[in-house]
């Protein structure tokens, strides 16, 4: 299912791989998707908000450290957006921390809130940096992101940072992410591991559909956390959502927020639950 993927970590150069030899870093693999970690990673970044692709990830990384018996922390990340329009998202990933910390009480350690201001948003001023070395423009919350992550892991001496960034389906929906199309057998070394004085960024979901994330849930028997989340980007102005929360100000922590139903998210989250039966079936060859 991820042969492209996988192979990707057999290509590095030279200097990556003395890189990777010094760190001892392993690949392991979870329904045929390969994984890197460390067991001389003592403390682990991740970037949780309260979606599904984030949520997966940190479980098969509290795993990863629970089976292999690593002494290794898992710090959590989120970065606030859109407060006044989607007052709801920080509460949401507060709750997905706690359920975590529950799950895992020896593993998820702290928590780190990082505030981008809803003016920086793509959706608002569009790009505005380009990055000088791969020449790639770059928004304004992307900026305060990987900005927040470098900074915590600096500060914190964090050995990796994890994000969970997916693919796109493999059909069309409205308002998809245009840089999450790229087919793996087009990719390089950094789509999913970054070295960078001896600090490593990892996107293992790189070339991952929400279809196989969505199926770690059932698969692993954690379908209370999946019904946890919310992928939902629909706003207080949103027809369906404005009758129960018409402003920031309305909404109290614990409200039940209605999904819009036509935003990208939830096109993608309904399109991975009716290819729920379909993909397990294919898990079972891995």
């Amino acid at each position: 299912m991820f042969k492209d993927s996988n192979a990707i970590y057999s290509k590095l150069s030279e200097i990556e791989q003395s890189i990777a030899n010094k760190h001892e870093i392993q690949l392991f693999r979870f329904n045929g998707l390969d994984i890197p970690f460390s067991k001389h990673w003592k403390k682990v970044g991740i970037n949780l908000s309260g979606g599904a692709d984030s949520a997966c990830l940190t479980y098969l990384l509290c795993k990863i450290i629970t089976e292999n018996n690593f002494d290794t922390k898992i710090d959590v990340i989120t970065h606030v957006r859109c407060w006044t329009t989607r007052p709801w998202q920080q509460p949401i990933g507060l709750r997905m921390y706690k359920k975590l910390k529950d799950m895992f009480p020896n593993i998820i350690n702290q928590r780190y809130e990082n505030f981008i201001a809803p003016e920086l948003e793509h959706g608002v001023t569009g790009y505005i940096y380009e990055d000088p070395v791969y020449k790639k423009m770059h928004s304004g919350d992307q900026l305060s992101v990987y900005n927040f992550n470098k900074y915590v892991s600096y500060r914190y001496n964090f050995d990796a940072i994890f994000n969970a960034t997916s693919k796109n389906p493999p059909i069309d929906f409205p308002k998809k992410m245009d840089n999450r199309d790229r087919d793996a057998k087009d990719g390089e070394t950094r789509d999913l591991i970054i070295s960078t004085e001896d600090q490593f960024l990892c996107h293992p979901f790189r070339f991952v559909d929400k279809s196989w994330i969505v199926a770690q849930y059932f698969y692993y028997g954690i379908e209370d956390l999946f019904n946890l989340t919310r992928s939902c980007e629909g706003d207080v102005t949103h027809k369906k959502i404005a009758p129960t929360i018409p402003n920031y100000q309305s909404y109290k922590p614990e409200m039940e927020v209605p999904e819009c139903g036509t935003c990208f998210w939830c096109l993608e989250r309904n399109w991975a639950v009716s290819q729920l039966d379909e993909t397990l079936e294919k898990l079972k060859n891995e």
